[in-house]
C-alpha cells in the first residue's frame, strides 16, 4: 500500500518513506505502483509467513525496476485520470442512489407481506408494538426463542488456521441474502473441526444472523454445505418446523419487525454495535397460524415485485 505524504510528521517502523526524484508526478507514480506487474514484483521480494505477515524491506524495494513516461506526458495522463475518475464517481453516486431506493422498496414489500399477508381484505389487529402498527388478526406474536429449536452463536475460540477443506465462516459469507463459501475462507484441521462440532453444528435450514459489527441483522438461510462451522459473529437460529419455515424466518429477520428492534438495541453499544444472544432470543416476532388461508399447513410466502 502506498500513499502520498501531505503533512509533516513521523511514521512507525512498519512504513518506509521515499522521495520521488526527477520531477515525476506523484499521482502518476502512485498509480503506477498499483499496477499488476509491480504488485507481483513486490510480492516476490517480500519476506515472511503467509500473505498477512509479509514485509517488503527497503533494500529489496529499491532495486525493483519501474518504467514511467516523460514528465510532460505524465501531466497529461494525470489530467485524463482525474477527468475520467470524476465521471465514474458521479456515475457510481447516481447508481448508489438508485440502489438505495430499490432497497427501500424491497424492504417495504417484505414488511407488508410479513405483517399484512397477501390479502388486503383480511382483518387486522394491533400488534402491541408501537412502531409496528397493525398486523393480521390470525397472526401469533411471541419471542424469537419460542419459534426456534435453538438460538446460539459460533465458536469464540477459533482454532489455528491451516490449509484444508474444513471452513470457519463469518458474516463476510453472507452475500446478497445467501450464505456462501469463498476462496479465501479460514480453514482448520479435521481434528479441530470435529472438536468444535461436539458443541454445535450448522445444518441445512438454519438461519445465520450477524450479531456483531456494522452489519448486525444481516441474515441468510443455510443451504446444503459440508464441513462448515461459524465464528461468534454469527448467531444460528434453528426454526421449529411445526411453526415456521426457514425462508419465512429469514424474511422476518430482514423485515422491519426485527430490524426495528435491533436498531433500538445496537445503539446501546456505541464502541462495537451488536446484540447478545439473550437479547436476540427475546425479540418479538409475528407469524401466521397453521390454518392461515393459502398456507395449507406450510410456512410459505410468495412476493411478486413486478415483471
Amino acid at each position: 500500500m502506498f500513499g502520498a505524504g501531505e503533512i509533516d510528521g513521523l511514521v512507525s517502523q512498519d512504513y518506509a518513506v521515499f522521495d520521488v526524484l526527477g520531477g515525476h508526478a506523484i499521482k502518476l507514480v502512485l498509480e503506477r505502483l498499483k499496477t499488476p506487474d509491480l504488485v507481483g514484483q513486490f510480492a516476490l521480494e517480500s519476506k515472511g509467513i503467509g500473505s498477512g505477515f509479509n514485509r517488503l524491506y527497503t533494500d529489496r524495494f529499491g532495486p525493483i525496476p519501474i518504467s514511467l513516461p516523460p514528465p510532460d506526458e505524465q501531466a497529461a495522463i494525470v489530467w485524463f485520470l482525474d477527468w475520467a475518475n470524476g465521471r465514474l464517481e458521479r456515475a457510481i453516486r447516481a447508481k448508489r442512489k438508485v440502489i438505495a431506493l430499490l432497497n427501500e422498496q424491497k424492504q417495504a414489500i417484505i414488511h407488508r407481506a410479513v405483517t399484512r399477508g397477501l390479502d388486503p381484505s383480511v382483518p387486522l389487529k394491533p400488534s402491541g408494538i408501537p412502531w409496528l402498527g397493525d398486523i393480521l388478526d390470525s397472526y401469533n406474536r411471541t419471542k424469537l426463542s419460542r419459534i426456534c429449536i435453538s438460538v446460539r452463536d459460533g465458536t469464540h475460540n477459533p482454532p489455528p488456521a491451516v490449509l484444508g477443506v474444513h471452513r470457519l465462516l463469518s458474516v463476510r459469507n453472507i452475500i446478497n441474502g445467501r450464505f456462501v463459501t469463498r476462496a479465501d475462507d479460514r480453514t482448520m484441521t479435521p481434528s479441530a473441526f470435529a472438536e468444535l462440532q461436539r458443541s454445535y453444528t450448522v445444518q441445512r435450514g438454519d438461519v445465520v444472523v450477524a450479531i456483531v459489527g456494522a452489519t448486525t441483522g444481516k441474515c441468510a438461510v443455510v443451504d446444503t454445505m459440508e464441513n462448515v462451522l461459524v465464528q461468534r459473529s454469527l448467531a444460528i437460529l434453528r426454526p421449529k418446523p411445526r411453526l415456521v419455515r426457514s425462508d419465512y424466518l429469514s424474511l422476518l429477520v430482514s423485515s422491519e419487525v426485527i430490524q426495528g428492534q435491533l436498531k433500538q438495541i445496537v445503539t446501546k453499544y456505541a464502541a462495537q454495535p451488536g446484540i447478545y444472544l439473550g437479547e436476540l432470543s427475546g425479540l418479538q416476532v409475528i407469524y401466521p397460524s397453521l390454518d392461515f388461508p393459502g398456507f395449507n399447513g406450510h410456512r410459505r410466502v410468495v412476493v411478486t415485485t413486478g415483471g
